[in-house]
């Protein structure tokens, strides 16, 4: 049988109107959901019968007695505040964060990758100005060089100009 079929099946019995835990299967699901009126509506619903006991006994949520009636047990009951099996195993589910440190967590990781993308820049910098001082000295040296040599070219125009001059008085 078909489980989506089981579990809508076995979500009417969960949540049928009954307010006491003990319940006949026939009585739910005859009454107002399956007729029994003919030989093959019969075994569907003997089997389908079978398939939810056997469902709800292996999870948990009942045990039957000889007489064919169940009861639900302490999970069972759970369930049926919790509005059937789906959103109780919603509600079970355990996640390895709760709300807040996943919101810690994204906080960390955010910030984290702004301060090494600070780091980087940083270092960017760093190197951008070291070859800056790099270049800035070579031109200062070169600046240097160049002035020594005007000045020399300068000393030595003045000097010649200085000997021709003594040169004819």
């Amino acid at each position: 049988m078909d489980k989506k079929v089981i579990d809508k099946y076995f979500n009417i019995v969960l949540l049928s109107d009954k307010d006491d835990s003990f319940f006949d299967l026939y009585d739910i699901l005859v009454s107002k959901h399956l007729k029994v009126d003919t030989n093959e509506n019969r075994k569907y619903f003997i089997n389908l019968k079978s398939e939810i006991i056997e469902f709800g006994k292996k999870e948990g949520y009942f045990n039957q007695f000889d007489s064919g009636h169940c009861e639900l047990t302490d999970k069972g009951k759970l369930a049926k505040k919790k509005g059937g099996h789906k959103k109780y195993l919603k509600s079970e589910k355990k996640y390895w964060l709760n709300k807040y440190q996943s919101i810690s967590l994204f906080f960390v990781v955010f910030f984290g990758f702004i301060a090494i993308y600070q780091r980087g820049d940083n270092n960017s910098y760093k190197s951008d100005s070291y070859s800056l001082n790099n270049e800035y000295n070579h031109a200062d040296s070169l600046s240097v060089s160049h002035q020594e040599k005007t000045t020399e070219q300068q000393e030595k125009k003045l000097n010649d100009s200085l000997n021709a001059k003594s040169w004819s008085d």
